[in-house]
């Protein structure tokens, strides 16, 4: 629902979701931060109320008993360096350590999805689906709905929001 790159999504972390009042009305705005990553440059998203809820349902999941988000150390395989211990949001257990869920590892679980769901081509065999391809949906999208990728955003402060 965002157009995000798949490295992007790997560096989600708890931090990611944030919130801005509206001056005139008060209403709150949910916002996703995304980190620099091709463009070097910080975005913040508006996200629908259906992408807070599954990202609120992630958090729920991986939440310890004391209501905690566990911390998790990544590679990041671009810039060649570890990052520090973060509540990223795609993690799980592997025996007594928290792991992030690796650029490989939302591949296999994109296609298990599809394989399960049991979606297929026009030849009835599955679909090869990779991250880039929502993308490319997303991007379609937009342009279907007359959002020019370059007009797909407000100004939020300093910060530019881009509409998801």
């Amino acid at each position: 629902m965002t157009g995000i790159r798949i490295e992007e999504l790997t560096e989600f972390s708890h931090h990611s979701l944030v919130q801005y009042r509206m001056p005139a009305s008060g209403e709150l705005v949910p916002l996703l931060s995304v980190a620099p990553s091709k463009t070097d440059e910080e975005r913040l998203l508006v996200i629908a109320p259906e992408l807070a809820d599954v990202l609120s349902a992630v958090i729920c999941r991986i939440r310890t008993p004391d209501g905690s988000v566990p911390l998790a150390i990544a590679y990041d395989q671009y810039e060649k360096t570890w990052n520090p211990p973060m509540p990223l949001l795609f993690q799980h257990r592997v025996g007594l350590e928290t792991r992030p869920i690796p650029i490989s590892g939302i591949r296999t679980l994109i296609t298990k999805a599809f394989t399960t769901a049991g979606i297929t081509g026009t030849d009835g065999r599955p679909l090869d689906f990779v991250p880039h391809d929502f993308r490319r949906l997303f991007a379609t999208e937009a342009i279907m709905y007359g959002i020019a990728p370059a007009e797909n955003s407000i100004h939020v402060g300093q910060a530019t929001c881009e509409y998801s």
